[in-house]
């Protein structure tokens, strides 16, 4: 699957989410089959799965993941990649190329390396909105988002924009 190869082993809700356009029979033969004729292999006891059988999940891709998710369906299938640091995805929507950058606590530093693009706009996920106030925010259009992370549920994502934090 693309997206194994471009963003490393993923939750297997995940995988789920981005074959938005099947059944979910046919979601879970996809997966079966993945696994069956090894092109994908199971890793932290079948949590996630994997195009390597020896890869470690990257927490932030598994993150990024998520925000990307919640825009799937108006996105090209091929329209998202891997992106450079400090973002670990991008993606085209309508025409607007996005970049998620997910930060954790004291990571405020790693916005320093983003270079402002013409039409690219920035989601930021944060680990909640107090980080807001100490972030040195590119001179680019930023919307921030947070993860509510529930054990073996599909986390909540948030979004708000930087007016959001000045309330």
């Amino acid at each position: 699957l693309y997206m194994l190869s471009q963003y490393g082993p993923l939750l297997i809700p995940q995988l789920h989410k981005f074959l938005h356009n099947k059944s979910s029979s046919q979601q879970a033969r996809i997966v079966k089959n993945l696994r069956r004729y090894h092109y994908a292999y199971d890793i932290g006891n079948g949590r996630y799965l994997g195009s390597d059988p020896v890869g470690k999940p990257d927490p932030k891709n598994v993150d990024a993941v998520w925000v990307l998710l919640q825009f799937i369906e108006n996105i090209e299938p091929t329209g998202h990649f891997s992106a450079n640091v400090p973002a670990q995805i991008f993606f085209i929507k309508d025409g607007i190329g996005y970049e998620i950058i997910v930060l954790y606590d004291d990571e405020d530093y790693l916005l320093r390396l983003v270079q402002p693009r013409k039409n690219t706009k920035y989601i930021i996920v944060i680990p909640d909105m107090k980080m807001v106030e100490s972030l040195d925010l590119p001179d680019a259009p930023c919307l921030f988002a947070t993860i509510d992370k529930e054990i073996e549920k599909e986390p909540v994502i948030t979004f708000y924009s930087p007016e959001d934090s000045e309330e």
